[in-house]
């Protein structure tokens, strides 16, 4: 059954004479010329003679001669396999069959069959019924051990650092300390004030650089010890 509008209603029936006839032009001569094109072959031009001769018994076994071979190869020698690897192609008069539909609701079967699907789809990879749901993984419970480790040692070097370096300052001894320091860049400062603006020798630059040098460390020392209330010493 086909529909009102289809191209095959335009197609134009023609006989197969006239289609035959209508491939093209073939020459009068045409059987002259086969005809003389194999009186000119010769049998044994190119390729040999027709019938070649058996191999003599004194020549050498041929490789894979004595492989026995695989049963189940019925073919003729000569013969050749013709497989049909596409359809062939329809015939200029067949046409397909057209106007077949379904009566299947595809919507309404639809929205019942994949809820389903997916509900059970969700209940097979469900992780809570698992052996080890709700555990940690092994993996973890090793880098938890292995940090605990790290911050035992660390602690525990910390201690032993600590211990060796009972020995600190007394505040006496710091304010002490501090005041020495002071004085000593106070000596140094004015000393570097006294220098000329403009300095020509080599020996004045020098003393300038050092001055400088030792300035910078005094003001060091002075930060280091104001900076912290304790300061441990070793021997």
């Amino acid at each position: 059954m086909f529909a009102q509008e289809s191209v095959y209603n335009a197609l134009v029936e023609e006989d197969d004479g006239v289609l035959e006839s209508s491939l093209g032009y073939m020459s009068k001569f045409r059987p002259q010329v086969v005809q003389e094109h194999k009186q000119r072959k010769s049998p044994m031009k190119t390729m040999g003679p027709l019938k070649v001769d058996a191999p003599s018994p004194d020549k050498f076994l041929k490789k894979h001669s004595k492989e026995p071979k695989l049963p189940g190869n019925t073919l003729v020698e000569g013969q050749r396999i013709h497989i049909l690897r596409k359809p062939p192609v329809p015939g200029r008069k067949e046409k397909p069959i057209m106007g077949i539909q379904s009566g299947t609701n595809f919507i309404k079967s639809n929205t019942v069959v994949v809820p389903r699907t997916m509900y059970r789809a969700i209940q097979a990879r469900s992780y809570k019924k698992k052996k080890d749901y709700g555990e940690m993984p092994l993996y973890l419970v090793k880098r938890k051990l292995e940090c605990e480790r790290v911050q035992e040692e660390y602690e525990e070097e910390l201690r032993r650092q600590e211990a060796e370096a009972s020995k600190h300052l007394s505040k006496e001894e710091k304010e002490n300390i501090l005041e020495g320091l002071k004085k000593n860049w106070s000596i140094l400062h004015h000393e570097y004030q006294r220098l000329p603006f403009i300095i020509c020798t080599m020996v004045r630059q020098k003393r300038k650089e050092e001055l400088e040098n030792q300035l910078d460390q005094l003001e060091k020392d002075i930060s280091l010890l104001e900076r912290f209330n304790t300061i441990y010493i070793t021997d």
